[in-house]
């Protein structure tokens, strides 16, 4: 009978690492987009670390250009060197103030630090002796000062939840309780305007000072948190529910998070730069509002802020803005930020390229497992005889059949009965239908279709 040897595979291409080359520069992409990002997102921000605490509750320049941060737990202070050359972390153990808890801070002419804190009314004298105000040995109404402020006479206010206190330059003292004068309780703000006149900002309304030494009420709007007046006489109020601009003709705008580009409703602190841009501090960023009336806010997802709850803010000498939260300090280069465009293209092709590369990885995955699976079929093959191909099968088939009853005749004719029988058999289990009768035929002659 003839033999059939299987035909020689096809010589294999060499396989190219396209998938590993693709993988490799989607990697290189989001490298690239991750920097650049982070770079544009951190463009203009510098980040201080180094303070007596991370909650920064109050900014303060003196004449000398130091920085002054009050925190939670202390006070610190940045020389006029330029950068943070040293800080003094003035604590309660070791210095003379009355808590490290500081709510606000002020300098009068003379170069005298005060230092509101929740046990007292702290003063660093030029000689850097300390001196603390309470309810004992003072008028004070409440050792918890809110807000302090020096006017023009080098008085100092001192805003309590109970009223407000003024120091006088001569050392004395004129208070207003509330309930008994014009002075509402809660007394979150002030502020000085170009006449002179102190601005109170309260949770039940805005009073302002008189030169006759009365308050007198300009605005009903509550919760007062936080007050700034630009160079156009606009009082600026910030509350726990939006923005409000009060300009010197009476009139009232109303800036929310809806209907704006503030950040958030909940404005605690305010500062304008030179540009006259207004800069609002809120519970969910720091936003700022052009002069062109356009908006911007930046967040810790945005921008080098460190934290999203802005608590102070401070524009230096040099227009530069320091923005003191809750989870530490920032100076701010105003207008050495990267585009926010730039910013949010470079956002989406971080997002593109991870996209891309979980796509990568997962093909990569595939095409790792078909090998895999291509390799093992191989090499059960490759134990295996080897098959011929099934059409010559089927072909050759009919042929042997035949070859096979030809081949049984011929020895029955030679007398070689059990040979003859081993081809007839042979003939029928796999000749055509027609070999299979005749095949049966000469089998029941030689009487073997029992062990059909």
């Amino acid at each position: 009978m003839d033999t059939i040897t299987p035909a020689s595979a096809p010589p294999e291409k060499p396989k190219r690492p396209w998938g590993w080359i693709v993988f490799g520069l989607t990697i290189l992409l989001l490298v690239a987009a991750w920097l650049s990002g982070d770079w544009a997102r951190r463009r203009g921000w510098t980040d201080y670390s180094s303070l007596s605490s991370r909650y920064v509750s109050a900014l303060l320049m003196d004449s000398q250009d130091n920085i002054w941060v009050g925190t939670h737990t202390g006070l610190s202070v940045m020389t006029s060197g330029g950068e943070w050359s040293a800080y003094y972390s003035f604590s309660k153990s070791n210095f003379g103030l009355a808590d490290n808890w500081i709510e606000a801070l002020a300098v009068d002419s003379q170069g005298r630090l005060w230092v509101a804190t929740r046990k007292g009314l702290s003063v660093l004298g030029i000689t850097n002796n300390w001196f603390t105000y309470n309810t004992v040995n003072s008028p004070l109404f409440d050792n918890s000062a809110t807000v302090l402020l020096v006017d023009r006479q080098n008085n100092i206010w001192v805003g309590t939840n109970k009223g407000l206190n003024v120091h006088t330059a001569s050392g004395r003292w004129s208070n207003y309780a509330a309930g008994k004068s014009a002075v509402p309780a809660g007394v979150e703000s002030l502020a000085i305007d170009e006449e002179g006149n102190v601005l109170v900002g309260t949770s039940k309304g805005l009073i302002a000072s008189t030169p006759a030494g009365y308050f007198r009420k300009i605005s009903n709007v509550d919760k007062v948190q936080v007050l700034t007046i630009d160079r156009q006489g606009n009082i600026w109020v910030g509350t726990n529910k939006g923005l409000v601009m009060l300009t010197p003709d009476g009139k009232r705008h109303i800036f929310t998070s809806g209907s704006s580009g503030l950040a958030s409703n909940n404005v605690r602190s305010l500062a304008i730069d030179s540009q006259g841009s207004v800069w609002a501090g809120t519970s969910n960023g720091l936003s700022v509002l052009h002069s062109n009336g356009s908006w911007a806010t930046y967040t810790r997802a945005n921008s080098g802020l460190a934290g999203n709850d802005v608590e102070a803010l401070l524009v230096d000498r040099q227009d530069r803005l320091w923005v003191g939260s809750s989870r530490g300090l920032n100076r701010f280069e105003v207008g050495a930020s990267a585009p926010p465009g730039l910013i949010y293209f470079l956002g989406l092709l971080r997002s593109a390229t991870i996209i891309a590369l979980i796509v990568e990885v997962g093909a990569a995955v595939y095409r790792a497992r078909k090998r895999r699976s291509e390799r093992k079929r191989a090499r059960r093959a490759a134990l295996q005889p080897a098959a011929r191909p099934q059409a010559a099968a089927q072909a050759q088939v009919p042929r042997e059949a035949q070859a096979a009853y030809e081949r049984g005749i011929q020895l029955l004719a030679e007398g070689a009965r059990e040979a003859a029988v081993a081809h007839l058999m042979f003939t029928f289990r796999a000749g055509t239908p027609e070999l299979r009768q005749q095949a049966m035929a000469e089998l029941e002659k030689l009487g073997e279709v029992e062990i059909l």
